[in-house]
């Protein structure tokens, strides 16, 4: 008797297994030992014929079912790669078993139901030539065969549209940003001093709106930085006071615009994370990483129900409420009062109309559904309370159905197509739907989506690349 490695396959119900190596006793396989995977660890000649001890655990101690000739078995050697922890997505072909090359009594899923579904490995074995992959799938250990499994998978989709023509169309929307600029008329300011009595500064460049855009003002005489004439009539002047949104110039709306500018940055190009597809995050994972997060603290489960109810990637969920919320700190993350009128509308409460108001909730918005720029607080509040989001959890829950309909189940199921939508702006020859104004909203999500996919290990990404004319 020595040592071996292999897996064996009962083919034939008249195959004869022995009780021991003697050979004296022996049964029929029958239904009963066919159609499944043994593990065989020990051999043996017994009168120069070769018999292998087949057994239901990878033990020739624990769990054997006895000796039997080589010749009555299909069998490759079997031996361990790695136990290196992979990811992998499901392609949703194939069977997932007990062991590795499982026959059908060891079947436990069909795989077509799990497409896209992240899977991961912990251990990686060789059976002959074929690989196989042991992991958890549904609260199960299973294997699956490698050529069931795919990992990142990049493809590139074309727009006919040049990138020039998208920054047109763009910039007609008003694109918004951050940045530290606004903008003054041309006619006033000559060698960087201001000429008129009082200048206004505005957040765009424009008056079509009015007072509402002025954004502060400048004397006679006040000296101001100008950075172009990016707008023709008006300067684009250095501004850190006043409203924190000012109307983005063309170059930093064409450099948010250009997937060139991010596609081989290890953080950015999860702008193009295609977000139909689950991560794979414990709640375990997500909890730790929630910890210190306000009202989201405690909610890695709820994201992973949201995720897997409306086929979003719970990552993104957490990473779009954290910066919606501000980390789970804003009014709308740690509840608003809202009440109905005697006409029948939701209104938010205050200690003067409380008591007029009836059936008083407090609501959650973890991703500011309806939070428009011109009533954010109001606006979301009353769209929580319409909602029943009642508790953080519904919030989560029924806020991710809202982006799952309007956004990514559109075909909008990347962070840059949430943004930009480059298949409105050919189809339509117009921006069509977008999630946001800020020009670098899609760059901003990818931080914590990063380092939480980075803090799991988890490396395999599908991505969409845009690619225009």
């Amino acid at each position: 008797e020595s040592k071996t490695s292999r897996l064996g396959h009962i083919r034939n119900a008249d195959v004869l297994i022995y009780t021991d190596s003697s050979l004296k006793n022996s049964f029929k396989a029958g239904d009963t030992y066919t159609h499944r995977v043994y593990y065989i660890k020990k051999q043996a000649y017994i009168n120069n014929v070769l018999y292998y001890l087949i057994s239901l655990e990878p033990s020739s101690v624990r769990g054997t079912v006895g000796w039997v000739k080589a010749t009555d078995l299909s069998s490759y050697e079997h031996t361990v790669v790695d136990k290196d922890e992979k990811f992998f997505y499901i392609k949703g072909t194939g069977n997932a078993y007990t062991k590795a090359w499982g026959g059908k009594k060891d079947l436990v899923y069909k795989l077509s139901k799990y497409k896209d579904q992240i899977f991961q490995v912990h251990l990686t074995e060789k059976v002959g030539n074929n690989i196989w992959h042991r992991g958890k799938l549904n609260g199960k250990t299973i294997w699956i065969h490698s050529n069931d499994l795919y990992t990142s998978n990049i493809k590139k989709t074309h727009y006919n549209i040049t990138l020039n023509q998208a920054l047109q169309l763009q910039l007609k929307a008003s694109p918004q940003t951050d940045k530290k600029y606004a903008y003054v008329s041309k006619t006033y300011v000559s060698n960087g001093k201001v000429t008129a009595s009082t200048l206004n500064v505005r957040s765009e460049p424009s008056t079509r709106q009015g007072n509402k855009s002025i954004i502060g003002q400048l004397s006679n005489g006040t000296t101001v930085k100008v950075l172009g004439e990016h707008y023709s009539g008006w300067y684009t002047i250095e501004y850190t006071k006043g409203a924190a949104w000012r109307q983005a110039i063309p170059s930093d709306v064409l450099y948010y615009l250009n997937p060139n500018n991010f596609i081989n940055d290890e953080k950015q190009q999860f702008q193009f994370l295609e977000l139909d597809k689950l991560s794979g995050a414990s709640s375990t994972a997500l909890n730790n990483f929630l910890k210190g997060k306000g009202t989201l603290a405690g909610q890695g489960q709820a994201f992973i129900d949201a995720g897997r109810k409306h086929g979003i990637n719970e990552v993104y969920l957490l990473s779009h409420a954290l910066l919606e919320t501000g980390n789970g700190s804003s009014q709308l993350a740690r509840g608003v009062e809202v009440g109905i009128d005697k006409n029948g509308n939701p209104v938010l409460v205050t200690s003067k109309n409380r008591t007029s108001l009836k059936n008083i909730k407090k609501v959650y918005n973890m991703f500011g559904i309806h939070a428009f720029d011109s009533c954010p607080l109001e606006c979301g509040a009353k769209k929580a309370y319409q909602e029943g989001w009642d508790t953080p959890y519904k919030a989560i829950v029924g806020g991710a159905a809202f982006i799952g309909n309007s956004y990514i189940k559109q075909g909008q199921n990347t962070l840059y197509k949430m943004r930009w939508n480059p298949a409105a702006m050919v189809g339509s020859n117009s921006i069509g739907k977008q999630y946001a104004t800020d020009i670098a909203w899609a760059a901003k999500q990818v931080n914590t989506m990063y380092n939480l996919y980075k803090e799991i290990g988890i490396k395999s990404l599908n991505l969409d690349i845009p690619v225009y004319k």
